[in-house]
């Protein structure tokens, strides 16, 4: 557990992406130390563009991060919105003089990777930020006078209190809210970040531009001085539209599969070797009659199950992000907890 003499113990922040260093720098303005816990072996981002209204620049500004991120950032004369059925414009917004002295800072776009590459270069000229890599979080407990954090690799961090930035699938609220994995709302989006040689020259607009339709729309922008151009496709699908215990079969991996009753249905995640209770696995339980306390030991080697719950509807480390190629052989069983095509 690292020391820290003479200091009060620092802020520890789960989580190295935008969020998490924006905290880390927020709080290193103020005179207060942190410690950053980044599960992968480096510091970096990934994603397209992202938009930046004159409240960001203000934030920036708090920072002291306005000359790095502008450095890379494009900014572009107008936002304009399209109709995507007859290609006329709807409306347009000049970000010119007049938009900089209503709102006193201006608006611009940037890449991620941009945004984080500025965050990241403050961070590490601060001496009251630390930052680690290659520590996943497993848990935490409040102590009598702070919070103490475990990662996987068994190290303990303590801190006076804690932050999770660790995303969609975070593990530190996920400790601390019993909500569930996230659920689907539908919206899917496709996402491409080209080099500007390779789009139309009539269509490198100087501008943040939506064409927006029935339930669809398409945002594109310039990015890092006009070097690459991001394009935003997003539509709605009835058929990823997921409700609280329901799976997409078809979004399924061969390392998952399905054990049927009458009264229940339980989804099985193929064992993992890497994890810290050997053998067990991912797994999500939908019933209308749930013991306390189950079991289940397949047939195949390497297939377990374990959950304990008090509730109809029980779930155990339920990860989607093991989902991988789709799979069209996935069983749909008959009961009443169903499995959604």
């Amino acid at each position: 557990m690292p020391e820290y003499a003479d200091a009060p113990p620092p802020v520890l922040i789960v989580g190295g992406g935008i969020g998490g260093l924006a905290a880390a720098l927020a709080f290193s303005r103020k005179g207060i130390a942190s410690l950053v816990l980044e599960q992968s072996a480096e510091f970096g981002e990934i994603g397209a563009g992202i938009q930046l209204g004159p409240n960001v620049f203000r934030m920036f500004e708090r920072l002291g991060i306005t000359e790095q991120a502008s450095a890379t950032a494009v900014f572009v004369k107008h936002l304009i919105m399209m109709d995507s059925l007859s290609g006329d414009e709807v409306t347009r917004v000049p970000l010119d003089d007049a938009f900089r002295e209503r709102f006193q800072y201006p608006y611009a776009v940037i890449h991620r990777a941009d945004l984080h590459g500025a965050l990241f270069a403050a961070c590490q000229e601060s001496d009251l930020i630390r930052l680690e890599t290659s520590r996943s979080v497993s848990g935490f407990e409040e102590t009598g006078d702070g919070i103490s954090v475990r990662t996987e690799d068994g190290a303990t961090f303590a801190g006076g209190a804690l932050i999770g930035a660790d995303g969609l699938w975070s593990t530190v609220r996920s400790r601390m809210f019993d909500e569930g994995p996230p659920i689907t709302s539908g919206h899917i989006a496709y996402r491409a970040v080209l080099p500007i040689d390779e789009v139309p020259e009539d269509m490198r607009w100087d501008a943040a531009t939506l064409w927006a339709g029935p339930r669809t729309h398409l945002v594109h922008y310039p990015l890092r001085n006009w070097k690459l151009f991001n394009l935003v496709a997003v539509f709605h699908s009835d058929k990823n539209v997921e409700k609280p215990g329901v799976v997409n079969a078809a979004a399924l991996s061969s390392d998952h599969k399905f054990l049927t009753s009458s009264s229940s249905m339980i989804l099985l995640r193929k064992a993992s070797g890497s994890r810290k209770t050997r053998g067990y696995c991912s797994a999500a339980v939908f019933s209308s009659n749930v013991p306390r306390s189950a079991q289940y030991m397949g047939r195949s080697t390497g297939w377990t199950f374990h959950i304990s719950s008090a509730s109809s509807m029980a779930i155990l480390n339920f990860d989607p992000r093991s989902i991988s190629s789709p799979r069209t052989d996935a069983a749909v069983p008959s009961s009443e907890s169903h499995i959604s095509p």
